[in-house]
């Protein structure tokens, strides 16, 4: 079974990338959070967690400080940015932060899920172009 964390405060952007995550991906457990705050509480009550797709301009996140602090706080928490900025700058802070990706929110769903199941092989970029619960 696979799990992950969807961390936007959007809720129209997290339902939508929910569906179309559950759609290609059979068996999948998605959680999802709102802020900063709701997205360290979930990862300090998850176990086993697969990945956390993280928007960097969340509530409580302030640019780079949301993905700075998870990497201290859960250093084992694989970490891919979901974002609407596709500024090249910004993509190698996130990389050199400690993600390993970044994905424009203009890609399709598929590519984001192709990227899905590459990201165990290391850092991945995705070029613009089955459960569901909260904590």
């Amino acid at each position: 079974m696979i799990s992950l964390v969807i961390a936007d405060d959007h809720p129209l952007f997290r339902s939508a990338l929910s569906g179309a995550l559950r759609a290609e991906i059979e068996g999948i457990v998605i959680v999802e959070s709102h802020d900063l705050d709701s997205t360290l509480q979930c990862l300090g009550n998850l176990n086993d967690l697969d990945l956390l797709l993280l928007d960097l301009n969340m509530p409580g996140s302030g640019d780079l400080y949301g993905l700075v602090r998870i990497r201290k706080d859960f250093p084992d928490v694989p970490v891919a940015v979901i974002s609407g900025s596709e500024d090249s700058t910004m993509v190698a802070k996130v990389i050199d932060a400690g993600a390993l990706g970044f994905i424009p929110k203009t890609s399709e769903s598929r590519n984001l899920c192709a990227s899905y199941s590459c990201y165990f092989g290391g850092r991945y970029l995705v070029a613009g172009g089955s459960q569901a619960s909260g904590c």
